[in-house]
């Protein structure tokens, strides 16, 4: 694996205040929301840009850009996925998917149909959850948003899901769990059959290798996922 000097690391966008995710547009600007609740654009020539102010008690976290050029971010106070028009106005995507409540709703991503997908860490809400790093406990889920805001649940029993991304080589979604103990990350991959449906099956990468979790509903496509632009 290669390895980057600390002489070639660059300070971009010095002054925004621990932006946990970051997403690039097609014009080359960083985003990222704080923690202090400000969502920040950072230009190619690393000029800081405050956008916009979020809602008192919202802690954004992962974050996406959709087509129309909102700014998409999970919020770990409001306990739900917002979104923030580039006037400025904020509403809410989802709060909840199926029967899963976004109490720690971490990372999204969007795939090239238009579909919202969510990692939720756990059940557990920011101010509890952090006993799971050392005690890692199955609570978590990935959820899908879809463009007609219907959603549905694609999997449960998740170690500390995290970030997530379409993978346009294996047409796959895959997130990062976080658990230190038993599991130390997992994904879910999508295989296309003969019949031209894709079945989602979930597997954990455990101490002991590849071990699979469950199995998704499969679903007809009529062309392959490509990755999505912002």
């Amino acid at each position: 694996m290669a390895t980057i000097p600390n002489e070639q690391i660059q300070v971009f966008g010095k002054g925004t205040l621990q932006a946990e995710g970051v997403v690039i547009d097609k014009e080359g600007n960083a985003w990222g929301g704080g923690r202090n609740g400000k969502v920040y654009k950072v230009s190619p020539d690393g000029k800081v840009h405050e956008v916009c102010q979020l809602p008192e008690g919202s802690i954004p976290n992962g974050v996406a850009l959709d087509r129309a050029g909102n700014f998409v971010y999970c919020d770990l106070g409001k306990q739900a996925v917002m979104k923030c028009a580039p006037d400025g106005k904020v509403s809410m995507i989802a709060d909840r998917v199926g029967d899963v409540k976004l109490t720690l709703p971490n990372f999204c991503s969007y795939d090239a149909e238009g579909n919202l997908y969510i990692s939720n860490s756990s059940t557990e809400d920011i101010s509890k959850v952090l006993g799971e790093i050392t005690a890692p406990s199955p609570k978590g889920a990935l959820v899908r948003v879809r463009p007609n805001g219907k959603g549905d649940v694609i999997a449960t029993g998740i170690y500390l899901a995290n970030g997530t991304a379409i993978d346009p080589k294996t047409l796959s979604m895959s997130w990062k769990a976080r658990a230190m103990m038993s599991c130390v990350s997992s994904s879910i991959r999508t295989a296309r059959l003969a019949n031209r449906k894709f079945i989602r099956r979930i597997f954990l990468r455990c101490q002991t290798g590849w071990r699979s979790m469950s199995i998704a509903t499969s679903t007809s496509r009529s062309r392959p996922l490509l990755p999505r632009t912002a």
